[in-house]
């Protein structure tokens, strides 16, 4: 945690900012390099694929996926809206 204060004024007062983690991304290359892989996955787990390609390029949650319907995915404007998320447990 670290301690920033809210504002200049005499009266103001500190507040506890949570520190933030950083995450590990693929870079350029290691995403090609999964695309690729994917592309090598059997034709009768396609639905995985999808799954995985469209987590890659839209940077969508596991959450988010899972809480996708039908209903929101315009396919007429190439929408895909994320209205909610559900909890995943592996």
């Amino acid at each position: 945690m670290i301690l920033c204060k809210k504002d200049d004024r005499p009266n103001g007062f500190w507040v506890k900012v949570p520190t933030i983690q950083e995450k590990e991304v693929f870079s350029f290359q290691e995403a090609k390099e999964f695309l690729n892989a994917l592309d090598a996955i059997d034709d009768d787990l396609i639905f995985k694929r999808v799954i995985f390609k469209f987590m890659l390029l839209t940077g969508v949650r596991i959450g988010e996926m899972s809480g996708l319907r039908w209903s929101d995915i315009d396919f007429t404007r190439k929408v895909v809206k994320i209205q909610r998320s559900r909890l995943y447990l592996p």
